[in-house]
């Protein structure tokens, strides 16, 4: 759901993004963040300031969706066919967020945040934004396991959902999952460490999981 910043100049990011929204007025809303550090270093294109590279790509893919020139190089350059598009940035720890809710009109979050990472990061969005933040929409991928018998289901997507949570990239979310500094080490030593040290019920800090009406 989100285009990384940096693997798209800023003008064919927005000549896409305006192509789409005239073909299907209203229907399309923009996802741009950074994204995951690793495959970006290894291909050498992360930047040296992830923020700053992210605010140029959102704010200037505004300013040309929206009909007026931008800075391009040592020029300036226009749509010849804007189109307005909502922005919402794709975001994960606390620098980002603040980033989200200062230039993005919405916010979408890492797959894999629970309720409590997500009251989290709402706070650090209304710290971005400048007015009222109740109309910045936010948007949580989430992980679902559901099953007939709730403990089949969590203990099914136990194993894959502690081989994601393990990636550095991941880790704001678990940090404030509500489980403590605790699960950042029991996840890098695998799904048993966790149910040792949290009970079989710990994916419900990270996914909706269980039977129909608990999930």
């Amino acid at each position: 759901g989100v285009l990384s910043a940096v693997m798209r100049h800023p003008a064919l990011l927005a000549m896409e993004l305006a192509a789409l929204g005239r073909a299907h007025p209203g229907r399309l809303i923009a996802g741009i963040g950074l994204g995951d550090p690793g495959p970006l270093a290894a291909i050498g294109r992360l930047p040296e300031s992830p923020l700053a590279a992210v605010r140029e790509s959102v704010t200037t893919v505004r300013t040309l969706l929206g009909g007026d020139p931008a800075r391009a190089g040592e020029g300036r350059i226009t749509l010849g066919h804007p189109s307005r598009v909502p922005i919402h940035m794709g975001a994960a720890g606390p620098r980002m967020l603040r980033l989200a809710g200062e230039v993005g009109e919405g916010t979408i979050l890492s797959t894999g945040g629970g309720p409590a990472y997500v009251e989290w990061a709402r706070r650090r969005i209304a710290e971005g934004c400048r007015g009222d933040p109740s109309g910045h929409r936010v948007t949580a991928l989430a992980f679902i396991s559901v099953a007939e018998d709730g403990r089949a289901a969590r203990r099914a997507i136990r194993a894959p959902l502690a081989g994601v949570l393990a990636k550095p990239v991941f880790s704001p979310l678990v940090r404030h999952s509500g489980l403590g500094e605790q699960a950042a080490e029991a996840l890098f030593e695998g799904p048993d460490a966790l149910d040792r040290t949290f009970g079989p019920d710990w994916v419900q800090a990270f996914a909706v999981a269980g039977d129909p009406p608990e999930c």
